[in-house]
């Protein structure tokens, strides 16, 4: 065959074209690869046993008073919550049925954790009462039930109402214990519903490391009751001068009246003349928007009582 022959143009371009193919199998295989290894990490930092952090006691059958007590008043939690005009949120004067389930609950609780706590994991269960169960849960504040919120905390599989019970009652605990979870769920869950009550479920924590979590918070990207929350949640660390220094700018101005609210709060509630200087200068600004202005001749006269 002649070199111009359209023949040996295509079989000298088979080789290349060939190798092409196969690099491009490998860079997609490596992709998926890559993807499926990036998803199995998620997976593994995010699974937690759901099981049960107390053991069955075997004195509690099902003819125990205890138990049947406990299962008759789920029974009348259920029934309250059955009704889609009964939220938690809205539990009142007329909700005394209610009340005295959840009070039953609470009295035979201390023999109950176990199958109480199976109940709060049980994904059947309608959220409200498993929200109801964890309130009963929480007020064994032992270790054992913060790592138990936790790991409900931790899970993005769980029921958004059950996770942000979780974080509500895990918040009662002070220390730094929570701070690794806190910090997980924040880092891994942009669009976690609860975002501004996680920073300042971290902000509780009084953990060194929270300061640059909290510092970060503050910036603009983030939504307004997250920036908030993080001003607020900064005041045990105004002692820092990093912390100070920032907060102050924020209070200064530029950024939106609710943050700087927060940011003013924060200061004034701590002693320094450099926070009566900012106070003053801010109720005689008169540049200041007049919202601003009698938030710090409010504080001036808390200060001065």
């Amino acid at each position: 065959m002649e070199e111009n022959d359209p023949r040996v143009r295509l079989s000298a371009a088979a080789p290349a074209a060939v190798l092409l193919l196969l690099l491009g199998a490998a860079a997609l295989h490596l992709k998926i690869s890559s993807r499926r290894i990036e998803e199995a990490r998620k997976v593994r930092r995010w699974s937690r046993p759901r099981l049960p952090v107390h053991p069955p006691d075997p004195s509690i059958t099902p003819e125990h008073p205890a138990y049947v007590g406990t299962m008759e008043a789920v029974e009348e939690i259920r029934g309250y919550f059955s009704d889609p005009a009964n939220h938690p949120a809205r539990i009142g004067p007329g909700s005394a049925a209610y009340e005295g389930a959840l009070a039953r609950l609470r009295r035979h609780a201390a023999a109950m954790l176990h199958p109480l706590e199976l109940l709060a994991l049980d994904e059947n269960e309608a959220p409200f009462v498993r929200g109801a169960i964890l309130d009963v849960i929480a007020l064994h504040g032992e270790e054992a039930v913060r790592q138990f919120l936790a790991g409900l905390l931790a899970d993005p599989r769980e029921h958004e109402y059950v996770r942000s019970k979780a974080l509500d009652l895990l918040a009662a605990y002070e220390g730094t214990a929570n701070f690794r979870v806190l910090r997980e769920v924040y880092d891994g869950e942009p669009e976690f519903p609860g975002r501004a009550r996680l920073v300042l479920a971290i902000a509780r924590t009084r953990s060194p490391r929270a300061v640059p979590v909290l510092l970060g918070a503050l910036e603009p990207e983030h939504p307004l009751d997250v920036r908030c929350s993080a001003a607020q949640g900064l005041e045990p660390y105004l002692d820092r001068p990093e912390v100070r220094q920032r907060m102050t700018r924020v209070a200064r101005g530029g950024d939106p009246v609710p943050l700087r609210r927060a940011a003013i709060g924060s200061l004034a509630s701590r002693p320094g003349a450099d926070v009566d200087e900012l106070l003053r200068a801010l109720a005689e600004g008169p540049g200041e928007p007049e919202e601003i202005r009698a938030i710090a001749r409010e504080w001036i006269a808390r200060r001065n009582r």
